[in-house]
């Protein structure tokens, strides 16, 4: 292993893997496959895959730029004008020949792709919703009319593909938008007086929706000038003024000794969500939506508020700068949604999120906290909860200045990251700062977040700071969802690779429930499943290395697995997470094209603590 010891390479922030399974960097071995002889090392033999792209190396033709753009939005409506019209399958389409979507049932048949092993994903259901546009449609125990029509078309079954396990119960999703309050915050006509009674008439509102609103980015001046208010040492500040909670009985959750994941941006989703749930996760959070958006009743940003019937616990995360929105925010919550908790990202660290005065950017306006706080909470029955950086610039901490004044403010819980926002996800979270929160404010449930990977990390943070909730698992619930079985069984595990792929099983059965059983829903669960893959493949198999357990800010050399699947498991080319797509997919279209959101399969250079961060891992949790 380059005759370095394990203790040299974790001083370089290096997995120390076994020296039998260390693997030089260059070409892969052509011996080295996972599925078939057909398939090339590094993915497809057709050059597919590569760098994010999975048919040539730019858009169709091979060539880039904006041309493979137009390319792909071309290509994009030609499928979509391909796909059978969903409501003409269960002939409600009112459309006719004006319709977008295809009529032609027969061509349809004789165009679609092959269909998919095993049994179809709602076929504990009465009728499939889809028809015979699923891609189990011949398999169907009550097969509709169109379905008997076309069964003699259809192909054979791939071999490749392996059939994916049912899930105990196909329940709806919870807290799905209703048709008349869709319209009635399209048309501006929902009631908002009781939200608006809460905003003092002094505060500082947002004056435009979130479509119009001009971003301010924020400067480094402002920036001090905020900070040194923080401390007292002028007398600049937010306006600050009690607005009076109303006397309702509040519901509560009690966060402490329970396990909980974080919201994930992208990968947080509601089928990864139900991963989680059967591996240990006993609270789960919606992805980050924006208030503004919700509020403008987009379908996109409601859909990320949708609720399993397993999360018997749930909670949702919006964001936001201003009170008066946010509040009107929380009372159209409290009017239509199934929740457990709400909470307000304090913490994301992306510009465009700060410069519209929300996420870290609050954390330069404490009394404004204050006042969304108190807000929020008036008009809301069940607990509300924040999640913070413990400050906005290096070496300047603020949340312990205001930490104590929280629960008088309607504030139920604290997720703290330990670090700053320009921090992002470089060096290792200050737990010992977020000790020191939790002395200064005690009754208040404060949930510690960063860097736990193990069930060791989780003990050894819950024992030094004895009045801590509990913790949030974010980027090691990414990596090992199984985390939440460890910390449970207080083990390392040694988790095998058909185990891992039986995961993988599980999440795209979840996955064709919720997106659906077509071939728009097969595509959007891959699509997801290659996201969870980008950071899954960080993993080093427990047998695979000199010390365990396996630290989060280690960088995995190129290793062997024990055996062609692990090895597979552990490859950071996207075209060999496509491979195993197709295993549980089968195979991609002829014009698919897949680059990971995070660009999570890539390092920051340099064997530094101060380097260790994963490039895009700061839009992957959202604070």
């Amino acid at each position: 292993m380059d005759g370095r010891t394990a203790e040299e390479l974790i001083a370089k922030c290096i997995a120390p893997v076994k020296a039998a399974h260390w693997r030089k960097v260059g070409p892969k071995p052509q011996e080295q496959t996972a599925t078939s002889d057909s398939h090339a090392p590094n993915g497809r033999s057709d050059g597919s895959g590569g760098q994010g792209k999975s048919r040539g190396e730019g858009a169709p033709g091979g060539k880039g730029g904006r041309q493979s753009k137009k390319q792909w939005k071309q290509i994009r409506e030609e499928q979509r004008q391909a796909d059978l019209c969903l409501n003409f399958v269960h002939s409600q389409c009112t459309y006719g020949d004006r319709c977008k979507f295809n009529h032609d049932i027969a061509g349809y048949v004789q165009a679609r792709r092959l269909e998919l092993p095993g049994e179809c994903p709602f076929s504990a259901l009465p009728q499939c919703p889809y028809g015979i546009t699923c891609r189990w449609a011949t398999h169907h125990k009550s097969p509709d009319e169109l379905t008997r029509k076309g069964s003699g078309e259809d192909g054979s079954i791939p071999e490749a593909p392996v059939a994916l396990p049912l899930q105990a119960s196909v329940g709806e999703p919870l807290n799905t938008l209703p048709k008349d309050v869709q319209i009635a915050l399209r048309r501006d006509q929902y009631d908002f007086s009781r939200a608006d009674a809460t905003v003092p008439s002094g505060a500082k509102t947002s004056a435009l929706p979130a479509s119009d609103a001009k971003m301010h980015p924020v400067k480094l001046y402002d920036v001090k000038r905020a900070e040194a208010a923080v401390s007292g040492q002028n007398g600049l500040a937010d306006l600050d003024m009690d607005v009076p909670l109303r006397p309702v009985e509040k519901k509560t959750v009690d966060f402490r000794g329970k396990l909980y994941l974080a919201p994930l941006t992208t990968v947080g989703n509601l089928p990864y969500r139900v991963v989680c749930k059967h591996l240990g996760a006993d609270i789960t959070c919606g992805e980050m939506a924006l208030g503004t958006n919700l509020l403008q009743a987009q379908a996109s940003e409601w859909a990320l508020l949708k609720r399993h019937p397993c999360e018997d616990v749930f909670g949702i995360q919006v964001c936001g700068g201003y009170s008066d929105m946010l509040t009107r925010m929380a009372q159209l919550v409290e009017e239509n949604l199934d929740v457990s908790f709400v909470d307000v990202n304090m913490g994301c660290p992306i510009d465009i999120i700060c410069n519209r005065s929300a996420g870290s950017a609050l954390l330069l306006k404490p009394n404004r906290i204050k006042q969304i706080a108190r807000s929020m909470s008036s008009v809301l029955s069940c607990p509300l909860t924040l999640k913070m950086r413990k400050g906005y610039s290096d070496n300047h901490d603020v949340v312990h200045t205001f930490v104590s004044d929280l629960p008088s403010c309607g504030v139920s819980a604290l997720t703290l990251h330990g670090r700053t926002r320009a921090q992002r996800y470089s060096r290792l979270a200050d737990w010992e700062y977020i000790k020191q929160c939790t002395e200064a404010a005690p009754g208040l449930q404060i949930i510690g977040n960063g860097d736990i990977f193990s069930y060791t990390d989780y003990e050894q943070h819950m024992a030094d700071a004895p009045q801590l909730a509990t913790t949030m698992l974010a980027r090691g619930a990414l990596i090992k969802p199984w985390l939440f079985t460890e910390i449970k069984e207080r083990r390392h595990w040694d988790i095998s690779a058909g185990e891992r792929l039986d995961i993988l099983k599980d999440f795209c059965s979840a996955g064709l429930q919720h997106w659906g059983s077509d071939n728009k829903g097969v595509e959007t669960t891959r699509r997801f499943l290659l996201e969870f893959l980008s950071f899954l493949h960080r993993y080093i198999p427990a047998g695979v290395l000199d010390v365990i357990p396996q630290k989060l800010h280690w960088r995995p050399p190129t290793f062997y697995g024990r055996n062609d699947l692990e090895t597979l498991f552990g490859s950071a080319e996207s075209a060999d997470w496509v491979r195993i797509s197709e295993m549980l997919l089968g195979p991609v279209p002829d014009t698919f094209h897949f680059t990971p959101k995070h660009k999570s399969n890539a390092y920051k250079g340099g064997g530094s603590e101060a380097g260790m961060a994963f490039e895009g891992d700061a839009g992957e949790e959202n604070g």
